[in-house]
């Protein structure tokens, strides 16, 4: 039987107040899941493996991952181990490094010994901290000293700014004018642009980043159903009608055909 793909709430974890939950803490989470919030986890002592998405990284003191509320992962360490665990929401973090996390390419890198004590120091500094410019200033320092964040491009057009914020967030189906606020443009204007410059509507856009979730849940070995809703989709019926538009498969078919 599958494990099920965890969906973790900010709302059971993150104090309203503070926007942001840092500890120190054994790091071994061995079921696929995924949060509503970012999350950054060092590796201080421990060796094993994480599983992002549908990549294996193999982990050792100083492995960094940052994930995003799109993303979904496990971790499988040996009993000695302690991990660095920052989960925050996306009012922490300035809106210019919050367009760098969300347009990560690759969001796993092992840092130096000495890269991985400055950012233990900080992140004791940041346990402490109840001040919000000095959490978001301590945030900041960690993130771009991981050096993942320092290759991103700087801020892009509204289309390309969109397409991040949909990439992140389909799975919580964000409507074409929410998507509009987010850029800062008139949903009338926005959709007829979107359509001109990515070649696809804004809906058929959004459709395919959930298939493409789907497919990678169902390589995993997830249900047709547990696929179906921890990819956004709200029934199964149009799961089904929209998988099948755009991979040429049912989901059931896509499933045997990868366990094959």
């Amino acid at each position: 039987m599958s494990d099920g793909n965890r969906r973790l709430k900010s709302s059971e974890l993150i104090a309203n107040d503070t926007h942001i939950k840092v500890a120190l803490r054994q790091g071994n989470y061995p079921i696929i899941h995924s949060h509503d919030y970012f999350e950054i986890e060092l590796i201080v002592s421990g060796t094993g493996t994480m599983l992002i998405n549908s990549t294996v990284h193999e982990i050792k003191p100083g492995s960094v991952c940052i994930l995003t509320p799109a993303d979904f992962h496990k971790v499988m360490l040996d009993e000695d181990n302690l991990v660095w665990n920052i989960s925050f929401d996306e009012s922490v973090p300035s809106p210019e490094l919050l367009e760098k996390i969300f347009s990560l390419q690759d969001n796993f890198c092992t840092v130096s010994e000495s890269t991985l004590k400055a950012i233990v120091s900080t992140a004791e500094l940041l346990s402490k901290e109840e001040n919000a410019d000095c959490i978001r200033i301590l945030l900041e320092y960690i993130l771009k000293k991981t050096g993942l964040c320092d290759s991103v491009a700087e801020r892009g057009t509204p289309i390309q700014r969109a397409l991040l914020y949909i990439q992140t967030y389909f799975r919580n189906d964000p409507t074409l004018a929410e998507t509009a606020e987010h850029v800062g443009l008139s949903p009338s204007y926005f959709g007829t642009l979107f359509h001109s410059v990515v070649g696809d509507t804004y809906v058929e856009y959004l459709n395919k980043c959930k298939s493409n979730c789907a497919m990678r849940l169902l390589d995993l070995g997830k249900s047709v159903t547990e696929s179906c809703f921890d990819s956004g989709f709200g029934s199964l019926s149009g799961f089904r009608y929209i998988f099948k538009q755009i991979t040429g498969m049912t989901p059931t078919e896509y499933k045997n055909r990868t366990t094959n």
